[in-house]
């Protein structure tokens, strides 16, 4: 709670609310899409993270969490993004604290730093004792985990972060002519194989020629089959660096966010 420092945010949450009363609802066009790190860390966690445990894309989730459409022939062939993006699966200490940050998993496996995007391909899965084999792993990425001694440990992801690009937060405004800012998420919806996503955050900003122009209400982006959560990524130009990196919570684990936000070119969404 220190870490969030709630009391020095807390001026600008209220000025923000009463704002959004009267801002004009964010509009549908085409153009350029950034993701606050807020919201950022949730996209991550829910189209990077979940589709990559291998429980799940083995079926053996199917009728509790659903699956994945990272299937095995995708491994090392899919194109993920651009060459900008880099994800890992990081457990150990030195990672940073978090849900996701343990020494050993709950097979007595030590925690280890998986490659799962790496210049923009897609490299590799989460998995356990039982199923590493199956994807040409000697050994499980020990990521076994349990909720508690009765409950039976399953795969599931760590801290799935982004790694840092070198822009910084002014200078990606800057570079954007006609675009929109989205942070702090307000609700969201996914199909059962992480395909297709609906997201919603609390606010936006309009930014024209460089510069923000004016506050948004009620900003959405989603994806169809035609223009999925890969294809997305395939379009990213920047990537902020990390500044005073804090963590973030999303559906039971700790995300630690590593980047402030992310530029889209977006051919396919509609705001």
């Amino acid at each position: 709670m220190e870490e969030i420092d709630l009391e020095k945010h807390a001026p600008r949450i209220a000025e923000e609310a009463v704002a959004l009363h009267s801002a004009a609802q964010c509009p549908r066009k085409t153009g350029t899409l950034i993701l606050g790190g807020s919201q950022l860390g949730l996209q991550i966690h829910e189209s990077v993270g979940h589709p990559i445990e291998l429980d799940r894309v083995l079926g053996q989730e199917a009728n509790f969490a659903g699956t994945s459409f990272l299937t095995l022939d995708k491994l090392n062939k899919l194109k993920y993004g651009t060459e900008l993006v880099n994800v890992v699966a990081d457990a150990r200490p030195e990672h940073g604290p978090g849900l996701g940050t343990f020494a050993y998993d709950d097979e007595g496996v030590p925690a280890q730093c998986t490659d799962i995007i790496k210049d923009g391909e897609f490299r590799g899965y989460l998995s356990n004792r039982e199923t590493a084999h199956l994807v040409g792993l000697a050994r499980s990425s020990g990521t076994m985990r349990t909720e508690s001694w009765n409950r039976l440990p399953i795969i599931r992801m760590t801290n799935i972060s982004l790694k840092p690009g070198t822009w910084r937060e002014p200078d990606l405004i800057a570079y954007t002519d006609d675009g929109i800012w989205m942070d702090t998420n307000r609700s969201w919806s996914i199909d059962d194989r992480r395909y297709q996503f609906q997201f919603s955050t609390e606010i936006a900003w309009e930014i024209k020629g460089g510069k923000k122009v004016r506050m948004l209400k009620n900003p959405t982006t989603a994806a169809s089959r035609r223009s999925s959560g890969i294809r997305a990524t395939r379009f990213v130009r920047r990537i902020i660096g990390h500044f005073g990196a804090h963590r973030i919570a999303a559906k039971g684990n700790r995300c630690r966010r590593w980047v402030r936000g992310m530029g889209l070119r977006r051919r396919d969404f509609a705001t």
